[in-house]
């Protein structure tokens, strides 16, 4: 299916919207960037912006510009099982009372510098033990956040 239909038909399944690639992949880089320096809002307001790349998935397998570089996703929807490594505000509260493990937002981006990565603001710089430079992944929870907020 073209992209330009892709949208349409999602709206015409359930999304709020007929959201266009471009839009949902702005929607996520935007999520990451502000996640990467620490997640200030609620977990209601994280699962609503995490959708953006639940839309993404789902328009991936309508797409049909696949070629031999790009595999279709699997069923794995790995967003939904990782939380952010600096954990403050309510986001960071919640993830904390279930038991999530974060990074101290005061010694995450402990002085200057710009080796990896995306632009940071000035005088912060990445560690060198940072998820990006090491290729480590996020701390793993026990249970997983779309678990979690069923459980309520």
């Amino acid at each position: 299916m073209p992209e330009s239909e892709v949208g349409e038909l999602l709206h015409q399944r359930g999304w709020r919207t007929a959201f266009t690639v471009a839009d949902r992949v702005s929607a996520w880089a935007a999520l990451v960037s502000v996640v990467e320096h620490g997640y200030g809002d609620d977990i209601y307001e994280y699962t609503k912006e995490l959708s953006c790349r639940n839309w993404l998935h789902e328009a991936w397998i309508l797409l049909d510009d696949h070629n031999q570089f790009h595999r279709l996703p699997g069923p794995d929807l790995w967003w939904w099982r990782r939380h952010p490594r600096i954990l403050i505000g309510d986001l960071g509260c919640a993830l904390r009372s279930a038991g999530a493990i974060g990074t101290d937002p005061d010694t995450a981006w402990p002085s200057a510098g710009r080796e990896h990565g995306p632009p940071l603001e000035p005088g912060w710089r990445r560690p060198a033990s940072h998820p990006r430079i090491t290729g480590q992944r996020a701390p793993q929870m026990k249970q997983p956040l779309s678990a979690r907020l069923h459980d309520n």
